[in-house]
């Protein structure tokens, strides 16, 4: 039995792309068809655990042995997860949780106190922070809730757990107290350069997946604004700064590690916003001129908001960008309509999107559209309008015809009131039209991942997502005509694409 002074454990079995609900396929599963996809994310996927591996680098630093156990690359069931935890050993368990995963890691968590009722169990991550009363008064189980940067509490607190120093000095922690009420620890957060270099895991199933490798350059948002985000109330309690990062030199020197480690040829950002505020994009472009002078050329992913890239093209510095290796953004555009966009407190508007999208095609940077397909608020035309703006960037996946917006915890309190009704869609038209694309998404997906990525050329491929498109403007149009006919209509285009694909199997 391997045992460990402190183990770390992800469980991610309901997280899902585009809100699929098939309980048949891993969050991974759902991906694992890039081949059909275009101009899309999932070649620069960060599927490293990256705040696993800066926790295990930095309590190994310390002398401390720390397992990772990654829920979401190893596809643990909540069964999986007890059987893992059977045959390992650790007197400190931590658990990164999400309000999608909590009631099974509450059930996984009892069955382990009751197990080994001398273990210690703390969770962590942004979702811990923002619910920690909630989750402790709901899971007794649960020892400790880790808020905002573990980067210094974890060590601090497996030394607690393991030689019985007192917990009231470790940092960021909270906890009952021994007359029950909740109290907490000084809450700090961590000089970013003082940090190790994470510690690569799971580096052969990266390369096997083609995903990319993962680099963490920034913490927080140099806006967030965002009226559905969690980032504003995250960053309130964890103390933060709204936006802080590593200096150019340490992130570049991290980068130049890899290179010669690993040969990358790609990297991939998993910063919550890359470029941040004012200094954070001086910071950004100096980087960029510090990889240029060292000759390092690797193809990098970047987060970005819409007003930073259209600053950066307003001041000549996006070609720089892709002078210096960015070869895609995200950028969070949300939605192809105005309204919708003042209702998400964005500041930008549909003509700002266009600028976004013309000036990163000027530099050949591809966008990964951040786009909430369906809203509560949007008519059959709006709607219309975001798939229009997917089809006009040529970006495709398998789940944009069913994005839709979810309620986060501490959302505004416009947001939460849209989930407050007894209908989700304000127009029912348009119900039905999320329904319909639900319906043709979980009958046709299955028959998408058995395709052979040897025989899918791009003629293939070409064809699918042609199918794909064509059948919500046929379900949209027969929606405009205000009759039944969309119902046939959406049966006939599952038909058809399943047909076609049965075809080349």
């Amino acid at each position: 039995m391997e045992k460990y002074d402190a183990m770390l454990l992800g469980y991610a079995v309901n997280q899902k792309s585009g809100g699929y609900d098939g309980k048949d396929y891993t969050f991974l599963e759902t991906i694992d068809a890039k081949y059909l996809y275009r101009n899309c994310f999932l070649d620069t996927y960060c599927a490293e655990p990256m705040a696993f591996m800066q926790l295990a680098a930095q309590a190994e630093a310390k002398g401390f042995s720390v397992g990772v156990f990654d829920g979401l690359i190893l596809g643990y069931t909540k069964e999986d997860l007890m059987n893992l935890l059977k045959e390992t050993d650790s007197s400190l368990y931590g658990f990164s949780i999400y309000e999608s995963t909590e009631n099974d890691l509450f059930d996984v968590i009892t069955w382990l106190k009751n197990r080994k009722p001398e273990a210690k169990v703390y969770v962590g991550g942004p979702y811990a922070t923002i619910a920690t009363k909630h989750i402790l008064n709901r899971c007794p189980a649960i020892d400790y809730v880790m808020v905002g940067d573990g980067d210094e509490s974890f060590p601090q607190l497996i030394d607690s757990v393991k030689n019985g120093r007192d917990i009231k000095d470790v940092v960021n922690l909270c906890y009952r107290n021994p007359q029950g009420e909740i109290v907490s620890n000084s809450v700090e957060c961590v000089d970013l350069d003082t940090l190790e270099h994470p510690k690569r895991l799971y580096t052969d199933f990266i390369r096997d997946k083609g995903y990319s490798f993962s680099i963490s350059s920034a913490r927080g948002c140099g806006y967030a604004n965002c009226a559905f985000c969690y980032l504003k109330e995250y960053q309130r309690v964890g103390n933060q700064p709204h936006f802080r990062f590593k200096s150019p030199e340490y992130v570049a020197d991290e980068i130049q590690e890899l290179v010669q480690d690993y040969g990358i040829t790609k990297l991939s950002f998993c910063d919550e916003d890359f470029f941040g505020d004012k200094p954070g994009v001086e910071r950004a472009l100096k980087l960029f001129q510090i990889l240029i002078d060292r000759d390092i050329h690797v193809d990098l992913h970047v987060n970005a908001r819409a007003r930073t890239v259209m600053w950066l093209a307003k001041n000549g510095y996006l070609d720089f960008c892709s002078q210096a290796g960015v070869k895609y953004m995200y950028v969070g555009l949300e939605s192809y309509n105005d309204k919708s966009l003042k209702l998400f407190d964005k500041s930008i508007t549909t003509q700002d999107i266009d600028t976004v999208v013309d000036e990163l095609a000027r530099c050949n940077i591809r966008i990964n559209p951040g786009l909430i397909t369906f809203d509560p608020t949007l008519t059959l035309d709006n709607v219309k309008d975001n798939i229009d703006l997917f089809r006009r960037i040529h970006y495709y996946d398998a789940f944009i015809f069913t994005r839709r917006l979810v309620l986060y915890p501490n959302a505004s309190p416009k947001i939460q009131a849209l989930f407050e009704r007894e209908k989700y869609f304000e127009n029912e038209s348009v119900g039905q039209l999320y329904d319909s694309m639900v319906r043709y998404r979980d009958q046709v997906f299955p028959y998408y991942i058995q395709l052979n990525r040897d025989i899918v050329d791009d003629e293939i491929v070409d064809k699918i997502q042609g199918l794909h498109f064509d059948s919500f403007y046929q379900i949209y149009d027969a929606l405009k005509r205000e009759d039944d006919s969309f119902k046939s209509v959406t049966e006939g285009c599952i038909e058809g694409t399943k047909t076609y694909i049965k075809s080349i199997l």
